[in-house]
């Protein structure tokens, strides 16, 4: 599908049933009920583990939360304000190393534009801000989400042995970065 055709279904709800009549041809879904009869799916154990964020997480959580609320934001400029802080939150409930990298990109994109246009009071400002929230970032070296992770493996894993089943867990990770931090916290 090319960049026209997309565009006449990219958030457009009305559109949607066209689309799904087009490519019902080529994709199909198929729920874990309809094919237990014939394939062999283990139980699911879902553990739900609640935490709270330490200081720091959350201190960097309320600068994002402030810098979104400027009118204007010179790194973001052709963003809407509502995709602009699922992009930022979500990144955020990742992992601190993943916004970390985030933030890195824009400091570097507002430090170009410092640099262009060095009398623009507006840039200076919010680069600072966002330098701020770099810095803040770059010093979280403990994610309360991945200490959590350790004891919701622990649980589950006690759980699973006493069900005489198989030590097995999967964790989903959009993120490469917090990828790689999982890797090494669970090594």
């Amino acid at each position: 599908m090319n960049y026209v055709k997309s565009q006449r279904y990219f958030r457009k709800p009305e559109n949607y049933g066209e689309l799904a009549s087009r490519i019902s041809k080529y994709c199909f879904r198929t729920t874990r009920l309809q094919v237990t009869d014939y394939v062999k799916i283990p139980e699911r154990i879902p553990i739900t583990a609640e935490y709270e964020l330490t200081k720091p997480e959350q201190a960097l959580y309320d600068r994002i939360d402030a810098y979104l609320q400027r009118p204007e934001k010179i790194a973001f400029p052709r963003m809407e304000q509502y995709d602009l802080a699922l992009m930022l939150f979500h990144t955020l409930s990742s992992s601190t190393f993943a916004v970390e990298k985030t933030l890195r990109g824009v400091v570097s994109r507002l430090e170009a534009l410092s640099q262009a246009e060095p009398e623009n009071p507006k840039v200076s400002d919010e680069l600072s801000q966002i330098r701020e929230m770099h810095t803040l970032a770059k010093s979280i070296r403990k994610n309360a989400k991945g200490t959590q992770l350790l004891e919701a493996l622990k649980t589950g894993f006690a759980r699973l042995k006493s069900l005489g089943a198989n030590k097995k867990a999967l964790i989903f990770t959009e993120n490469r970065i917090t990828q790689k931090y999982l890797f090494s916290l669970l090594n």
